[in-house]
């Protein structure tokens, strides 16, 4: 109230009323005399509570509100009444809502916030006892407000000194800078500082804090049981347990830089918590919520890093994925949904034409991964043991006998001839070996027309031909769960091949047997003897390094773990598999996710266009059949009969 800028706000009348919510039990705490509550709540934001004297113009209003207390009771004794026992503060709200205005002596405003005190006024002057007032009525903005200052700021300032509002730079350039950078062939990349601020926020205490506030006393009362806490704290648990953790992962760096924009750019909160405005009950508030969110995805566009540097920009489809990912945050952190808009779909459209007309087509091009060949692996696992893949490093040298060296050669033909992802046979450098990954529970052996389990040395030495190794498919992206495809098992059947996943999975339990219940909680592949899972920077490294001995360095670059998938649908293709059969194969939940994998091979791509010329067409369009009925004929006779409607025949005359 003793900032000018707050004082101009009010300057035609100062609107008093009590509207329930979190904030309220805060603000009340010095009224209150919880100076202790105060500065505990004050530390937790990084700031300090100073006692400041008040303007003369704030106490002038004091005897006024006074006054007008005293004449509204002694006018209105009957249609007062105390505070709900939901309210264990005693103050409000009230079952009359009653508001009321205070005049002020201040400057002349401009017109249209003028216009907009008078509306303001006659709403809250032709309420009525029956006739609710709606806060967001109250607290709508004028047309025009000032730059607001940051709490920490006006708490610490002195009271003589006008504290102003430092703005920040906005990031990315303006449109004739952006084209200007363009047409260099440079894509404008600010640097961008990001706050440290956690995103994991105390949600089961907002709840808590919500239910004590609620109309329901009895919601009031349960709110502080201590089992009711531990249920909203399992709650909250479960919500984040609901997503990924690498989901979780990449979804803090985008709140992070979600944070910054709205924190440090524009001055506001990330959380927008206000529900009349994501669903569009409020207009004024909806086109707020719009205009910041299409703002932030013109900000991400132009400050997203390219992911090669053969490329001059980054694809603006990838601003889909984090503005995805805040909702998910903002959900999770609220329970709130972020404002849904068409208009994002629209910027990122203008700049796709816009880096298509500057750079061509080919910038936005995706970059797939090559196929993996059945003769480059052959090549891998053929290499001598002694072969040298780096200078230096604890895997610098083939040793096929050796534990890694052992599970890594399982490994690379077991993805040959199941497509597994990365994800499914390695975990993260951070995640721990759970319960639905592979390990060597995950496969049985079918030896003799027997199932095993567990076999030993003996029995797997006597697998031969017919006999074949069955595999649980472990938990993946499109089966967190295990329902969609953990009753569909893989079976690996034994050949005379250097390419026999089998028989390589066969010589890892016989050179490093595993009997008893540890067979559940060890890695199928794994790093050493002492059952270290399968790192992802550890194998992407060694990969690289592998299969760089056979193809080259340059050409290695092409490829990845992924390219076991690719390899294995477009085989599939070449060998004249059905779509339906190879989805199956590779587990895929729809038909669509195997359009940019199964890839036709180029001689089976000619050889259907060869194919193609040696048909002749000979349907024809029915609009452009020639017609087989006498129309002409058909129209003079109509024409005849209808000039002679009138005229009477004899029909006896002959």
């Amino acid at each position: 109230i003793r900032s000018k800028q707050y004082l101009d706000c009010s300057a035609r009348g100062l609107y008093v009323g009590h509207i329930s919510g979190a904030a309220n039990n805060f603000a009340d705490l010095p009224s209150r005399g919880k100076i202790n509550e105060l500065e505990q709540l004050c530390a937790a934001f990084g700031i300090r509570a100073r006692r400041l004297p008040l303007l003369p113009s704030v106490l002038s209003l004091l005897p006024e509100l006074h006054l007008y207390m005293a004449q509204f009771r002694a006018t209105n004794s009957t249609s007062l009444s105390h505070a709900q026992p939901f309210n264990k503060c005693g103050d409000g709200p009230q079952r009359l809502h009653h508001s009321f205005v205070l005049p002020t002596t201040a400057p002349s405003l401009p017109n249209d916030i003028e216009a907009w005190r008078s509306q303001q006024r006659n709403i809250v002057c032709n309420a009525t006892a029956n006739q609710r007032i709606m806060p967001h009525t109250l607290l709508r903005a004028p047309p025009v407000l000032p730059a607001l200052r940051p709490l920490g700021s006006v708490l610490s300032a002195p009271a003589t000194t006008a504290v102003e509002h430092k703005r920040v730079r906005l990031s990315p350039l303006p449109p004739a800078s952006l084209s200007q950078s363009m047409s260099t062939g440079v894509a404008p990349r600010p640097p961008v500082t990001i706050c440290n601020n956690n995103t994991e926020l105390p949600r089961a205490a907002a709840i808590s804090n919500m239910l004590c506030q609620a109309r329901d006393p009895n919601l009031a009362i349960v709110a502080k049981d201590p089992q009711i806490g531990a249920l909203m704290k399992l709650m909250h648990d479960s919500l984040h347990g609901s997503y990924a953790p690498s989901t979780l992962r990449n979804d803090r760096g985008y709140w992070r830089e979600w944070s910054y924009f709205c924190s440090e750019i524009l001055g506001t909160s990330p959380l927008r918590t206000d529900i009349s405005a994501n669903i569009g009950w409020d207009c004024i508030g909806h086109q707020r919520e719009v205009f910041l969110l299409s703002l932030f995805t013109v900000w991400k566009i132009s400050n997203m890093k390219p992911r090669s540097s053969q490329v001059p920009v980054a694809n603006p489809r990838s601003a889909h994925g984090a503005i995805s990912s805040i909702r998910r945050s903002h959900a999770l952190v609220t329970g709130i949904e972020l404002v849904k808009t068409p208009q994002i779909n629209k910027i990122i459209r203008g700049f796709l034409r816009s880096y298509v007309q500057q750079f061509g087509p080919d910038v936005l091009v995706p970059k797939r991964k090559e196929p993996m060949r059945m003769s480059v692996v052959k090549q891998m696992v053929n290499l001598p043991s002694g072969s040298r893949i780096s200078p230096s490093g604890r895997y610098a040298v083939i040793h096929w006998l050796d534990p890694f060296w052992t599970s890594w050669r399982a490994c690379l033909l077991t993805m040959l001839s199941t497509g597994f992802r990365k994800n499914e046979i390695s975990l993260h450098s951070s995640a721990v070996f759970t319960k639905g990954r592979l390990s060597r529970a995950s496969i049985w052996w079918h030896i003799g027309a027997v199932t095993y389990s567990d076999p030993d040395v003996r029995t797997l030495q006597s697998f031969t031909h017919g006999d074949y190794v069955i595999m649980k498919p472990p938990l993946a992206k499109n089966d967190q769960f295990g329902q969609a495809f953990g009753n569909k098992p893989i079976y690996l059947p034994y050949h005379e091949s250097v390419l026999c996943a089998a028989l390589a999975l066969r010589d890892l339990e016989v050179r490093f047997p595993m009997r008893g219940a540890i067979r559940q909680h060890a890695p199928l592949f794994a790093m050493d003897a002492r059952l270290q899972p399968f790192r992802h920077d550890v194998i992407d490294s060694i990969f690289h390094r592998h299969i760089g001995l056979v193809v080259g360095s340059e050409a290695a670059q092409c490829y990845s773990l992924h390219s076991f998938r690719i390899g294995l649908a477009c085989a599939l293709l070449k060998s004249g598999k059905p779509l339906p059969l190879i989805q199956a194969l590779l587990r895929w939940m729809s038909p669509e996710s195997l359009i940019p994998y199964a890839r036709l091979d180029p001689l089976e791509y000619g050889n259907h266009l060869i194919h193609a010329t040696s048909v002749e067409i000979t349907g024809v369009t029915p609009a452009n059949l020639p017609r087989l009925d006498n129309d002409d004929l058909v129209v003079q006779c109509q024409s005849v009969l209808q000039s002679h409607s009138d005229t009477v025949f004899d029909m006896n005359e002959p």
